[in-house]
């Protein structure tokens, strides 16, 4: 085994400590060449929770007590996770219970030269001065990711990041911020000013914060030129088309755009913005359980003009479905939309533009589907991936259409709830042991999964439920689809889905083999729930949330830290300057319009009341020094000043 390269004793030891993790101490105490292939595959990642509790038990502490053992060397990425809310009511009340990290516990990160990726999704932000440790000790991180996730509805900790600047020096070619203060985005302002435009190798772009304005969209058009992903996600009202443009205009290469629950004001992309996509890729993601603004949606009105785009190939409408509730370790959805984004039939305009698309790949439930819309998209010979929110029955109706459907790969709907009676079958939670699915043929599909759900007796789900779809009507479409490969029944009355086998061209047999793999609950759907549930059982026991909690030697202190402070003061004071001027000139220019109303109100009228009046309000407000020179001032108000 040691005469082999050393990818594939890698990969022969990550699958080895991955079915059994005890191996991991018996392979550091072997040889020097599996002893090193075993250092680079247990320290590639580091995993450390932000939780003072747990420090001990990571691999964070091997890294520090033995550097010369060459462990930190093998890092190549690090990824911070929130802390562990503990079970016990009473360790919540205790001030040497939960608490982040330490500041100079990330010390460790300046014996990682190699590190070349940092995720932080802890809820606590990172030390302030992290940022300036990043650009001096790891010179070849390229992929960096500020995303914390908001961990109660109390929970409005910020970042200020004033060392976020520092970063520029770095060669990074990913970035994912959110959560930033009004601060914050001015220090990833200058973040992406710092990076230039020439040599900027910024090809990953994820953006989540309230002050995302116009300058910083100009920003990031600056240094967008090799853009390929952008997502843009923010509450605030600051976002406009204007900003979109100039992004659009800047990136060039862009081959995915994402507006990700984006209120901002209304946005029309029929115009401007449809003028300068050139993305292939464009998705528009929909918090159904957020707050929205009334016109948080009004941008996809005009989204049907993006159709005629010979570039767009494909398309995403899609919800963030409001997670569910756990009840006895089951997934219950009983929360309600916000009536801003209530489910409604398609948009005429939408289906009148999809027959002239060149669209690949569509999915689309934020909007309902009637068979006879379906029959229309039958028009789009290209497609080949297909999801979307059925408003008619999951049954032989639905096979009918897909006579066109040459290209279908996969084909995923969700129905609305009167057309499922009966009651579907409960999601499977991830994560579990399942056995192996058979894999009776070449297909892709099977291949590519290796844990699956338990496969059940169809035939015995059918009786007790009406809306299951019998097995030959799924047989009898994928007949009509040659290269359909998955059929799909997703959402909160999902049935499962049902996987076909198609024989190799080499294979004797002809026989086509439909598997049905009952529903399971998405894992990242399962993580934020259960999330969820722990943190409003913490805090009925009394927690007070994140935001009572600070994290010990987060402050940015030394010289670097010194200069920055007196440079954001410095700005600061001139905004502040500027904005007194501004105000200044507003203010100047309603008194003078006041004042020429007020000598027009004198000059033109007979009544003495209103003549006295608006003679007292001239001296009130008019000083002759000041006038312009295009005013003329009654003689009495001029002899009142002498």
């Amino acid at each position: 085994m040691t005469l082999l390269p050393p990818p594939l004793l890698d990969r022969i030891v990550s699958t080895a400590v991955g079915i059994d993790p005890s191996l991991r101490i018996v392979l550091l105490a072997l040889g020097s060449k599996l002893h090193a292939s075993a250092s680079r595959v247990l320290f590639h990642t580091v995993s450390l929770p932000d939780d003072a509790r747990l420090a001990s038990r990571t691999q964070l502490y091997p890294l520090i007590t033995r550097p010369t053992a060459g462990y930190a060397a093998n890092v190549r990425r690090v990824h911070v996770t929130n802390a562990v809310l503990p079970d016990d009511g009473a360790a919540l009340q205790d001030d040497e219970g939960l608490r982040g990290l330490d500041a100079e516990v990330f010390t460790f990160l300046n014996v990682c030269p190699n590190l070349e990726e940092l995720i932080w999704e802890s809820a606590w932000a990172p030390p302030d001065g992290l940022a300036e440790s990043l650009s001096i000790h790891n010179p070849r991180l390229s992929r960096i990711s500020f995303t914390q996730p908001p961990l109660s509805p109390r929970c409005s900790l910020k970042w200020d990041a004033p060392s976020l600047p520092l970063l520029a020096t770095l060669p990074l070619t990913s970035i994912r911020v959110s959560r930033l203060s009004q601060a914050g985005a001015r220090a990833f302002s200058r973040l992406l000013e710092g990076l230039g435009a020439a040599n900027c190798s910024l090809e990953n772009l994820c953006i989540d914060f309230v002050w995302l304005d116009e300058t910083i969209c100009q920003t990031i058009a600056q240094v967008g030129k090799k853009l390929r992903s952008l997502t843009v996600s923010t509450a605030g009202t600051k976002l406009s088309d204007g900003g979109l443009v100039a992004i659009l205009e800047g990136c060039e290469a862009l081959e995915s755009f994402t507006l990700d629950d984006v209120q901002g004001t209304r946005i029309d992309v029929s115009c401007r913005v449809r003028t300068h996509l050139l993305s292939r890729s464009v998705r528009v993601v929909i918090n159904e359980g957020a707050p929205q603004h009334s016109w948080a949606v009004d941008h996809l009105e005009s989204i049907h003009a993006l159709l005629s785009l010979p570039n767009i190939t494909s398309l995403e409408i899609i919800r963030r479905e409001i997670l569910p509730t756990i009840h006895g370790g089951v997934a219950i959805y009983d929360g309600v939309a916000d009536d801003t984004v209530a489910l409604k039939p398609v948009p005429t305009a939408f289906m009148d533009s999809i027959k002239d698309s060149q669209l690949a790949s569509l999915r689309c439930d934020f909007w309902s589907f009637t068979l006879s819309d379906m029959k229309r998209i039958l028009d789009c010979s290209k497609l080949e991936h297909l999801f979307l929110c059925l408003d008619g029955p999951f049954s032989s109706k639905l096979t009918a259409l897909t006579s066109s459907f040459a290209n279908l790969r996969t084909l995923t709907v969700s129905v609305l709830p009167i057309h499922a009676p009966g009651k579907p079958p409960v999601p499977s939670i991830p994560n579990k042991p399942h056995a192996s699915l058979p894999t009776p043929s070449d297909s892709p599909i099977l291949k590519s999964k290796a844990v699956l759900p338990p496969l059940l007796d169809l035939d015995k789900l059918q009786p007790h439920d009406p809306s299951m779809p019998l097995l030959r009507d799924v047989k009898r479409l994928v007949r009509k689809c040659p290269r359909l490969e998955l059929l799909d029944w997703c959402g909160r009355n999902g049935r499962g889905s049902w996987v076909v086998g198609r024989p190799s061209a080499t294979a004797r047999s002809t026989n086509v083999v439909v598997e049905y793999v009952a529903p399971e609950l998405d894992s990242s759907v399962w993580i934020a729930a259960k999330r969820e549930q722990t943190i409003a059982d913490a805090t009925a026991r009394g927690w007070g949330g994140f935001a009572e909690i600070e994290r010990p030697g987060s402050a940015w202190v030394g010289a670097t830290a010194d200069a920055f402070a007196a440079e954001r003061l410095a700005a600061e004071k001139e905004r502040e300057e500027a904005a007194a001027l501004a105000e200044r000139s507003f203010d100047a220019s309603l008194v003078s319009v006041e004042r020429r109303s007020y000598i027009a109100c004198y000059e033109n009228t007979d009544n003495t009341v209103t003549v006295e009046w608006a003679f007292s309000r001239l001296r009130e407000i008019t000083d002759p020094k000041h006038l312009d020179r295009s005013e003329r001032v009654p003689e009495l108000v001029e002899q009142s000043w002498q």
